[in-house]
């Protein structure tokens, strides 16, 4: 049975893999790569379109990471930043740099979202040491 819950976890899933699909067209250099960039950013903007609709009718659902934007959207954003720059840091090998960038995302995280995208982060990079 549908419900509002499963839509928003679903539309998140299909956000992840919108932004994963773009990181591997632009690692892979399929061309047109900016026409295929704008086609994955429309999409997105279309599901978050979705999202607000879902989060205007049923503002309980909402996740904790977009209440979070809207209580303080300058420090959301720099902790977006740190989650981006600790996961570029992870992808590109450097699992100490990523672990020590996770480990200041997680200190300085105070709602659900954020902790836990740096509880991941240092749970990958602890395992890549032990790999």
């Amino acid at each position: 049975m549908a419900s509002n819950q499963h839509l928003d976890a679903v539309i998140g899933e299909a956000l992840e893999c919108a932004t994963e699909a773009a990181a591997e067209i632009r690692e892979l250099g399929l061309a047109p790569v900016d026409r295929h960039l704008r086609s994955i950013g429309d999409a997105v903007n279309s599901l978050w379109e979705v999202r607000e609709a879902l989060y205007r009718a049923h503002p309980e659902v909402k996740r904790d990471f977009v209440a979070e934007s809207e209580v303080d959207e300058a420090r959301f954003e720099a902790l977006c930043a740190l989650h981006n720059r600790a996961c570029e840091t992870e992808r590109a090998g450097n699992h100490a740099e990523a672990a020590t960038l996770f480990k200041q995302l997680h200190e300085q995280s105070k709602f659900g979202f954020f902790k836990l995208c740096a509880e991941a982060g240092l749970f990958r990079t602890d395992d890549a040491h032990k790999a």
